[in-house]
This record gives C-alpha cells, structure tokens and sequence, in this order.
C-alpha cells in the first residue's frame, strides 16, 4: 500500500480527525485530482447541495497538478491536521477511500454557511429551519426561487416559498421570479405565482416588470 493510500485509509477510518469543511473539502478536491484527475463531470443540480459543493472544490482546486503531486497535497494536509497519524494502525474494511471526514471544529464564516455546509456538517436543526437560507443567491447572483421558475418545477416553488423564501427576490439583474416565469412562457407558473402574492409591478434593472416582458402567447393566458 502506498503512502497515498494509507493516507486515504486514514481520513476514512478516522472519525475523530478534526477538521473545518474548507479541509473536508479539500481532501476530496486532492483526492479527484489523484485518482481521476482535472474536473470532466458536469455540476450537479442545484437541490444537490453536497454535490454541489465536492463538485466545486474539485473544479476550483489547482487543476494543473500532477497526479504524484495531487497525492503529495492530500499528504501533506493530512500532517497538518494530524502530524502522528502514520502511528495509527488500521483495521481491515475501513470503508471507503473516498469519503471525507465529519466536521469537528469549524471555523468557516457565517456567511459561507449554506444549505450544503449544514448538510455536510449533519446540522438537522439548522437545515430543517431553512427560512434565512433559501433566499441565499449563488456565485451568479440567482436564488432558489429563481431555479425553481426557470425550470417549471411547481412543486419545488411551492416549497420553497412555504419554507419563507421571499416570494419576489430579484436576481443581481433585478429580476424576479415572475420574471423567469414570463421569460420561459411558463403560464402555470406565472399565475401560481400571482396566486401566492408575487409583485407585477416590480422592474429589473432595464426598468421592465414581468408583464412587459412576457410574450404575445403568454398574455393570452395571462
């Protein structure tokens, strides 16, 4: 066994290794990089929280290394976090090389702590009380809300505004998701959302609201 695989056997096994999500995360982006190489998947969906988050750190690490070096790095954080960690004997079926260790101490900010940071970190209170998370917009500025219209997923949208999302949050182009659903044509979705309160007269950042933008087949069922 190499010393990578002893290495990946040990975040594996050991349960009480300490560590914050940034080093849980790193550990899977050096150990992709190690064994698969570059990122070549597709993101996940947007509901898929933890993937979403393994998926970026493996994306955003530095895609330029080696194998041999990529390994080095999973070593090396390794005897950061646990200098004697080779002294530590191992049992056989230790599970997974690949699964990363549970959060311990955490000093990740509050304002990196998303739906995926407690869901990795097993934070039940937390994720269940999802009012203050939902309407959290992503790396392009676009909410849950948004996803949910764009893509006609009723049932979602329904959830996610009984869950206290914020029925008429604007995107960073100030679009809200009445917007989204005038855009795609989508008239269920336009009308449940002016069933349940969304706004009409609210403009994007290009002074439009959502029904001078819908089209002449929308106003029709609108």
């Amino acid at each position: 066994m190499s010393e990578f695989q002893e290495a990946t056997a040990h975040v594996a096994a050991n349960k009480s290794l300490k560590v914050t999500q940034e080093d849980q995360l790193s550990f899977y982006a050096f150990f992709k990089l190690a064994t698969v190489g570059p990122c070549n998947t597709s993101r996940p969906g947007f509901f898929d929280f933890v993937g979403r988050a393994k998926w970026d750190a493996w994306k955003n690490a530095d895609n330029n290394l080696t194998t041999e070096q990529a390994e080095k790095e999973y070593i090396r954080l390794l005897d950061r976090l646990n200098p004697n960690w080779r002294s530590v004997t191992l049992t056989e079926g230790t599970g997974p090389v690949f699964s990363m260790p549970q959060i311990e101490e955490d000093d990740t900010p509050e304002e990196k702590r998303d739906l995926a940071y407690y869901t990795s970190a097993g934070d039940i209170e937390t994720t269940e009380n999802t009012a203050a998370l939902v309407d959290r917009k992503d790396e392009s500025g676009v909410a849950a809300l948004h996803y949910a219209s764009d893509r006609g997923h009723t049932e979602l949208l329904n959830l996610l505004i009984e869950s206290g999302g914020n029925i008429n949050i604007q995107d960073d182009e100030g679009q809200t998701p009445l917007h989204y659903a005038a855009v795609t044509d989508n008239a269920e979705i336009y009308k449940m959302l002016i069933n349940r309160g969304a706004d009409v007269s609210i403009t994007d950042n290009e002074g439009q609201n959502p029904s001078q933008i819908a089209s002449d087949f929308l106003k029709v069922y609108i």
